[in-house]
């Protein structure tokens, strides 16, 4: 057994969401009803590293439209170059971000 497979590892994470996606789920919204500070705390954070990451220069009426579409199409929006990635770190820029389903967007994770 490789260490792919170890019980506590990512891959056997991801499977087991894969394979039960509605428990998972279930899960999920459980424990964010259970833990709203923690949602808002989350949320105050993402925002406040979005509002350091968009340059003066930025066009906020792109970033706005893309917004808007991914909402219109119950999709998410990615930064393409994570805003807090590891080895880089991007912009708050329209041409770095994308939209994507929620979905993909989570398996990409904060990785470049």
């Amino acid at each position: 057994m490789g260490a792919s497979n170890s019980p506590g590892s990512r891959e056997s994470k991801k499977r087991w969401h894969r394979e039960n996606f509605v428990r998972s789920r279930e899960i999920t919204r459980a424990w964010k009803a259970a833990n709203p500070g923690a949602i808002a705390k989350y949320n105050i954070a993402y925002k406040s590293t979005t509002k350091k990451q968009t340059p003066k220069w930025a066009d906020m009426t792109a970033i706005n439209e893309i917004y808007r579409q991914a909402q219109e199409r119950g999709m998410t929006v990615d930064h393409i170059v994570p805003l807090r990635g590891r080895s880089v770190c991007g912009l708050h820029v329209h041409y770095n971000l994308n939209i994507v389903t929620h979905e993909e967007n989570a398996a990409k994770g904060n990785r470049f």
